[in-house]
């Protein structure tokens, strides 16, 4: 205790030194410890690969800045049920490695069927025991175990609030939060900690918007980042500069547009959203300052927004698109539906060749020359382009580059493709 004291007084440059246990909650697919929903048909959403790749996201962060982490599981598929460790032997695996911190990941649920209006944030801690009480039943004193995950509960709690925009957020012990049971009874994975731990419930996967958002896992992201701040915070780390933008996009009657695109100008970053139902949409690693956040979905009108961010702000923007109405023939038949790239004309060429394309829709074209090393050599095109076809002349006078073999590459939102082409001087 007196090692994390001094770590919350202490301002520290990164969490260097810092061991953290991160536990990604229920496990395995299977019925008999895990929570699966179809929010839609072929969707299929399980608690503990939400919660596994939340710890997965969360690993990353916290090892950028500098501090240890575990798992208590690594992997979120097993042959049999019992290959999933018990919650006595994850917190053992703490113990053992002698870990200052544990935070157990979950999602929570309302218990009721339809849940279309629970969406909370709830974090739980271990209740002190009365003397000569059950160590599973208690009774409690109804104050935390470790008042250091107490604090933190304080920290992370708000912070999951705000990244995943839940109605509200509140923290207990978990005897007292648990005493409509008959017996009341405390959580068996912060049962035994050598270190303080608490347990996250960061939203309700039973209401399905939110379902069919923990589908996403930039959404995901979002939560980890949450619990990475509240661990700077605590221990005195300053808040990691950059900025987040994000939000939701739905169609002119409110309902959520699959396969979001979204652009941030000037860095030129595209997001490209998936078809789960959500209309999520995020951006991270910002730098603050001036921004254009473009929705460029495909089917609806083009919108944007100029954005000034501030340093370590997440910053929400979303929007109501407009569907583009569908052109009738014969306009519709002389708009490409496909992306090509074609073979460059001639082959072998000296000292210039022409390389085509056909762009199905108006995108980003990223057209890049490389050598048989990988090295980029030139870059033909790198610009807005609308749908259709395209050619231009490359010069192997104005590249400088000699004789050999070259492969050409085009990019253009989604579709990527790569062919040869020769030189001969």
């Amino acid at each position: 205790m007196l090692f994390l004291t001094s770590h919350v007084l202490a301002q520290r440059s990164d969490l260097s030194g810092i061991k953290i246990c991160i536990d990604p909650g229920h496990g395995g697919n299977n019925p008999a410890n895990d929570r699966h929903l179809i929010p839609d048909p072929g969707t299929d959403f399980w608690e503990s690969e939400s919660n596994f790749q939340k710890a997965l996201l969360l690993k990353s962060l916290l090892e950028a800045k500098g501090a240890s982490v575990i798992l208590t599981r690594n992997t979120n598929s097993y042959p049999i049920d019992a290959d999933e460790p018990s919650l006595s032997a994850r917190v053992a695996l703490a113990n053992a490695n002698n870990v200052h911190w544990f935070h157990s990941i979950h999602s929570n649920a309302a218990g009721f069927s339809p849940n279309t209006t629970v969406n909370r944030t709830l974090m739980l801690v271990r209740e002190q025991i009365v003397a000569g009480g059950s160590p599973i039943y208690g009774p409690g004193t109804g104050q935390p175990e470790w008042q250091e995950a107490w604090d933190m509960s304080g920290l992370v709690g708000p912070k999951i609030q705000s990244m995943l925009r839940t109605q509200s957020w509140s923290r207990s012990t978990d005897l007292t939060f648990y005493s409509w049971a008959n017996p009341p009874f405390t959580l068996g994975v912060l049962r035994g900690l050598l270190m303080p731990g608490q347990l996250s419930e960061g939203s309700f996967h039973d209401f399905y918007p939110e379902t069919r958002r923990l589908m996403n896992n930039s959404y995901r992201k979002m939560e980890a980042y949450a619990i990475r701040d509240a661990f700077l915070q605590y221990f005195g780390v300053p808040a990691d500069t950059s900025c987040i933008v994000a939000g939701l996009l739905k169609n002119s009657s409110g309902t959520p547009i699959n396969g979001v695109r979204v652009r941030l100008l000037p860095e030129n970053i595209v997001y490209y959203g998936d078809n789960y139902n959500n209309g999520f949409y995020m951006l991270d690693g910002i730098a603050a300052g001036q921004h254009t956040v473009r929705f460029e979905t495909p089917g609806f009108r083009v919108d944007s927004v100029q954005v000034n961010v501030t340093a370590a702000s997440t910053n929400f923007f979303d929007r109501i698109l407009e569907l583009v109405a569908v052109p009738v023939e014969p306009t519709a038949s002389l708009v490409p539906s496909t992306f090509e790239l074609r073979q460059n004309y001639p082959n072998p060429f000296n000292p210039t060749t022409k390389l085509s394309f056909v762009i199905g829709h108006s995108s980003l074209v990223s057209l890049k020359v490389f050598d048989v090393l990988g090295r980029e050599v030139a870059t033909p095109v790198n610009e807005w382009k609308e749908a259709g076809s395209h050619s231009i002349e490359f010069s192997s006078q104005k590249s400088e580059i000699s004789s050999g073999v070259y492969f050409y590459q085009l990019k253009a939102g989604e579709f990527l493709s790569v062919k040869k082409m020769i030189l001969l001087k």
